[in-house]
């Protein structure tokens, strides 16, 4: 990551393959290009087609502990807000919402389902 923050995190997200509709590129090929990585045999070409998504940002003591104290809305908020994140090109933040009732949760449910 070219971000600078000044602290040590860890990110809780998920690396997809970018581009999904071409083919090949469903989950066995990125746990396969994943794998690759793993075993430094993956090329330059390779690694570009990785996305990342991410969702949390977690103090690193307090993921090594287990129990982060700081609520997930404050989390997310350093997390959108990291200087330099938007300008690197392969990383996205998830979409978040904030419920208060069930009926919002299938609202959004539903939201998605009809995006496909």
């Amino acid at each position: 990551f070219p971000v600078t923050i000044g602290m040590d995190v860890m990110f809780d997200g998920e690396i997809l393959i970018d581009n999904p509709e071409e083919e090949g590129a469903g989950r066995l090929t990125g746990n396969g290009l994943l794998n690759k990585a793993i075993r430094d045999t993956i090329t330059p070409e390779e690694v570009q087609r990785f996305k990342f998504v991410l969702w949390d940002i977690i103090p690193y003591n307090s993921f090594m502990k287990g129990i982060c104290k700081t609520p997930y809305s404050e989390r997310y908020n350093n997390l959108v807000n990291l200087p330099g994140l938007d300008e690197v090109r392969k990383v996205n933040i998830v979409e978040t919402f904030i419920v208060n009732d069930y009926d919002s949760v299938i609202s959004y449910f539903h939201k998605y389902i009809l995006e496909g």
